[in-house]
């Protein structure tokens, strides 16, 4: 097995980076700006008093403040959280997969975006288990149904799978994404989707192998969309924790 913490937080990290858990693109020449706390340059703990980091992008100004501050607010942060986990910064979504699947244009319907710290725990197996959350507000209702739509979509769920192998390059990567029948959603918010999977990934020079076990649930709310991802990776992780985050992010969104 890999047993290389730093090679395990590498996948976890490839499967947010893909773009499981960004609701838009960074690459937008409009004039948004984008602004952190000062608790971005260091790691916390959950229980701290430290300051949560959360990457907002949007202009300061009337509704787009209202916007970014409605985003920011329905994310996950280190106090949900139980004792153990950490939280780093959120990397660059520049690779975030609803630019290449899907049929909505992010950048053209996103008002303002919050991105959640990467939570990391290691789990009493040996395991890891990583947590991230990105909140939008898009232009209309209509436009944040159609995206949430996506998540029921068999070939936006190939299309993720394909784009987390290229990001993970050279290594061998069996498994496959697929859409969460409706039965099996929470009952929480406007609309829910979700994807959810397992891959086996390989080293191909040294033969090693982890397991990696990821799920997306998008959650709706009017015209305000939350993706929480999780990762585990050689661990069954926590179900349970996972389900009350939703509904967690479900009443933010809410109030």
């Amino acid at each position: 097995m890999i047993t290389s913490r730093r090679t395990r937080a590498t996948l976890a990290a490839a499967i947010l980076v893909v773009g499981l858990s960004a609701c838009g693109s960074d690459d937008s020449d409009d004039g948004d700006t984008t602004t952190t706390t000062e608790a971005e340059a260091a790691s916390t703990t959950s229980g701290s008093d430290s300051d949560e980091s959360t990457t907002t992008e949007g202009d300061d100004s009337g509704d787009d403040a209202e916007a970014m501050a409605r985003a920011e607010a329905a994310n996950v942060t280190i106090d949900d959280l139980p004792d153990g986990w950490t939280a780093t910064p959120p990397g660059d979504d520049s690779n975030n997969v609803f630019d290449t699947c899907g049929e909505v244009d992010i950048e053209a319907v996103t008002v303002a975006k919050a991105r959640s710290d990467q939570f990391e725990t290691q789990a009493d197996d040996g395991g890891q288990m990583t947590i991230s959350s990105t909140s939008g507000v898009l232009t209309g209702e209509d436009e944040a149904t159609a995206l949430v739509d996506q998540f029921t979509d068999e070939a936006f769920a190939t299309c993720v799978a394909d784009a987390l192998r290229d990001e993970l390059g050279a290594a061998q990567v069996e498994g496959s994404l697929a859409a969460a029948a409706s039965d099996e959603l929470p009952d929480v918010a406007d609309q829910v989707g979700a994807l959810s999977g397992t891959f086996t990934i390989t080293d191909p020079t040294a033969g090693d192998t982890i397991e990696l076990k990821a799920a997306v649930v998008a959650i709706r709310t009017g015209d305000l969309v939350t993706t929480l991802t999780v990762a585990t990776i050689d661990t069954a992780g926590d179900g349970d924790l996972f389900e009350s985050l939703v509904g967690t992010v479900a009443e933010r969104q809410a109030g």
